[in-house]
Parts: C-alpha cells; sequence; structure tokens
C-alpha cells in the first residue's frame, strides 16, 4: 500500500521537534514517539539513520528532504533500504565524547568477558548459567526456516555457544550443530549435555577471532558477541557471506543506552537491524528493548535480529 509521503513526513517533523525539547532526548526516545505517531516502522528505523549520520551537518528541514527523496521507503516494505547518506556504514566509536581513561581497549573488553563467562560456568555447576530455554529469536530463526526448508541435514553453527542452550535446542529440531565457544568450562557442558539428551553436535573450543568458519551454514547464530568482538562489521560480513541464499543469520548484542555510555564499544539502536537491510537481506524478527546489565549496573539496549539471506 502507497503511504501518504506529506503527511508521514509533517508528523516526523512534528515529533523531532518535540523530541527536541525533551531532556531525555536519546534516539531510543525518539524512536518510541515515532511508533506512538504511527509512523511505519520501517521509516522509523531510516529517520533515526538519517537524524544519527547527519552529525549536526545537517539541519532537521534538510534531514526531512533527504527522507522525502529516498523513493525506496515510500513503496513495498520489502523494497530494500539505501543508506541515507550514500556513506559507508560503520560503528561509531564517538572516541571525542568519550574521555580517555573511560575507554575500554577492545582486546580488554574480550579477556574480561571471556574470563567472566568461564567462571560463571563453574560457579552454575551442573545448572544452567542463562536457564534451559533457548533465546526467543533462535526459536523465530527455527520457525521461520522450517516454513521454508526441510531442516533434514541443514547446518547450524552456534558461535557463543555459552553451556548449549541454544546447541541443545538445534540439535533437537533436527539440525547438524556446530557450537562454537572460548570457554572450555562452557564446552565440556555442552558434550555433557548432548551425551545425557543422546544428541549429537560437533563442538569446538576456539576463539571467536581466529575460528574458520565452514564454507556454508543455512542457520548462523551469534547470540551476545558480536560487540565484544574488534572490527564487528568485518565478523557480520563474514556470517552473511558464510551464510546460504535462503538461509538465516540470528545475531544479538547489548546495545548503546543512552548515547554518552563510557562503553563505546557497544552498539547503537537500530544499527544491527540496518547492517542486514542494507546487505539486501530480509528481516524476519527484529526487537529493541531496555535490559539491565548487572556487571554495569544499569540500562542497556538489548538488540536481537533473525534476517534471511536473499537472491542478489
Amino acid at each position: 500500500m502507497q503511504l501518504d509521503k506529506d503527511k508521514v513526513l509533517t508528523t516526523i517533523q512534528h515529533v523531532v521537534q518535540e523530541w527536541r525539547t525533551h531532556e531525555n532526548n536519546n534516539f531510543a526516545v525518539l524512536a518510541d514517539m515515532l511508533r506512538r505517531a504511527e509512523v511505519p516502522e520501517r521509516i522509523v528505523g531510516v529517520v533515526i539513520l538519517n537524524l544519527m549520520t547527519a552529525e549536526k551537518a545537517l539541519s532537521d528541514t534538510a534531514v526531512i528532504q533527504n527522507l522525502r527523496n529516498q523513493s525506496q521507503i515510500w513503496g513495498e516494505e520489502s523494497a530494500p533500504l539505501v543508506h541515507p547518506v550514500g556513506r559507508k556504514l560503520s560503528v561509531r566509536r564517538d572516541k571525542e565524547k568519550v574521555p580517555l581513561k573511560q575507554q575500554e581497549k577492545q582486546e580488554d573488553v574480550w579477556a574480561k568477558s571471556y574470563t567472566r563467562w568461564n567462571q560463571r560456568y563453574i560457579e552454575a555447576g551442573d545448572e544452567w548459567a542463562l536457564g534451559a530455554e533457548p533465546s526467543p529469536e533462535v526459536v523465530r530463526a527455527v520457525e521461520a526456516f522450517r516454513a521454508v526448508h526441510s531442516i533434514g541435514s541443514a547446518l547450524a553453527l552456534d558461535l557463543g555457544a555459552g553451556d548449549g542452550r541454544n546447541t541443545l535446542y538445534l540439535a533437537q529440531q533436527g539440525f547438524e550443530v556446530i557450537a562454537v565457544d572460548a570457554a572450555p568450562v562452557g564446552i565440556e557442558k555442552i558434550k555433557r549435555r548432548l551425551a545425557d539428551a543422546g544428541l549429537s553436535a560437533h563442538t569446538v573450543l576456539a576463539d571467536l577471532r581466529e575460528y574458520e568458519l565452514p564454507p556454508s551454514v543455512d542457520l548462523l547464530v551469534a547470540s551476545y558477541v558480536i560487540h565484544l568482538l574488534p572490527n564487528p562489521y568485518d565478523f557480520l560480513r563474514q556470517w552473511q557471506q558464510h551464510t546460504r541464499v535462503g538461509g538465516f543469520c540470528v545475531v544479538s548484542s547489548r546495545g548503546r543506552l543512552p548515547f554518552d555510555s563510557p562503553e563505546a564499544w557497544f552498539l547503537e539502536p537500530f544499527e544491527l537491524r540496518h547492517i542486514f537491510q542494507y546487505a539486501g537481506w530480509h528481516i524476519v524478527y527484529h526487537q529493541e528493548i531496555e535490559d539491565y546489565h548487572s556487571e554495569y549496573e544499569r540500562l542497556f539496549r538489548r538488540t536481537a535480529v533473525v534476517a534471511q539471506k536473499r537472491d542478489s
């Protein structure tokens, strides 16, 4: 259905003007305001990205005009989106906004995460560190996969498999599974749980920064690891390249909220979704919610995307 472009743009302009007056005017707030004003979801993301990438170089009026000229977003919802300012998308580390003493080196972030999770698996004993239920987005992905493919001998790759909640679920659904994690205690727990359940999967103890991906996979799952990796776009590009046409990627991550967070390595709101959209993937499921992080003792943005690779 064709949208009333003038009406939608007028609504966006009014909402942006109101948002500018808010004390808490981060982009997550703007997204919620746009949704309440019934701006279509696919356009909400484009508005956010236009304002993010404008970086104060353009006025709000110029941004609205830029939106008007993006013909792709005013047609069918399945039309692929393009980058609003024609630039290569890159992770915004915003170092100029973050005092040097508050910045963490990416290597330190990865090392701390590895140590913390391995210890957590030890402390959990025979219990599950995050519960036995699979991630909701993984369940969504399996449902979407089953709707268009026969699982048969389909290959699922579980990156950052932890202590196995998604690995076991995927094996139960009939996938051939490769489970990869850097925590030796987690990998040993996966092996034991697979054996107890009478299931099989190939387990790999490996640093994801150095792991060589299989030539192609049908379903790739990466739960809460992308924000810990250096050059996250490089890894996402590899994951996309190694997913078969018609296959699915499931990626979840912590996201920054608010934007002046000292943890500058977290992704921006909507960033993960747009990475897949710009690559021409079909978004099956997308969620952005506020989530409490016990280690940092404050809210962050939790984001999850399920996307299907389309034939280019």
